[in-house]
This record gives C-alpha cells, structure tokens and sequence, in this order.
C-alpha cells in the first residue's frame, strides 16, 4: 500500500479492491466518518466471474500524512485486498 503527495488540488482519488460483500460500502463510509473524512465522491463495480469489487473514492485531504492514514486505515477493513491512491 502506498501514498503519493497529490493534494495540490485538495482531494485524493483512492481505489480499493475487495471480495464482494453485504455491507462493505457501509464500512468504507464508517471508516472515514471515523476520520473525520467526507466523501466527495464514489464510484464502483463488481467483476460477476471473480465476485470482486473495485472502489474509486474520492476524499479531501490536506497532507501527505492523512493521506497515509487513510490508506492504511480503509486496507484494515475487513476483506480490502488492496487500497491505493491512484494517480492523478
């Protein structure tokens, strides 16, 4: 898991990758409620064949430490293979 410095425009673009599941979506909001972290945006889709979920979330971030801190936190919920900031 990683996290690049691209706050210069004040939000980050995550992708998280997961089995999918009943409530996984209300998790990664728990997440970042937990961290103080409004979701600007969210898009998702499921691959039907693997059962897989792939997330791109969109947060406002103000440094490279939160963003740090977001990464690690959404890849400790329960089932996140993967959880990225994608480039800009």
């Amino acid at each position: 898991r990683e996290a690049r410095d691209s706050t210069d425009r004040g939000s980050l673009e995550i992708e998280l990758q997961a089995p999918d599941r009943d409530g996984l979506l209300h998790d990664v909001v728990r997440t970042l409620r937990a961290l103080d972290t409004p979701l600007i945006a969210n898009a998702g889709r499921v691959d039907p064949v693997r059962h897989l979920v792939v997330m791109r979330l969109e947060v406002p971030v103000q440094s490279l430490r939160q963003s740090a801190l977001l990464i690690e936190m959404l890849g400790r919920i329960e089932g996140v293979l993967d959880a990225r900031v994608l480039d800009n």
